[in-house]
């Protein structure tokens, strides 16, 4: 059962204990799903504001309300990618075209 808190409270529900994936991992996901390549390459030192190591975890809303992700970065990558498809004009604004 959650419980009702009386101040706001922002929460990141990632996945690191057994559903990761790396930048090159989800570059390589996002090219499979929109059927486009882009050439990749290597940076030898981080730019100011890189996150060198990002990990989320999902424990507190587990705990909270047992929660826990059940999707593949495929999936989510296919999902994002066709919602942004549906609401083009919508993001146009936004995105550009």
């Amino acid at each position: 059962m959650c419980a009702i808190r009386s101040e706001p409270e922002a929460n990141n529900f990632g996945d690191s204990r057994g559903i990761s994936v790396s930048l090159r991992e989800l570059t390589t996901l996002c090219q499979d799903v929109m059927g486009d390549e882009i050439e990749i390459d290597a940076v030898d030192s981080g730019r100011p504001g890189d996150v060198p190591w990002y990990r989320s975890d999902y424990s507190k809303i587990e705990s909270a309300a047992g929660w826990v992700p059940t999707r593949k970065p495929g999936e989510l990558v296919e999902d994002t990618c066709n919602w942004i498809t549906e609401h083009r004009e919508m993001l146009r604004p936004i995105l550009g075209t």
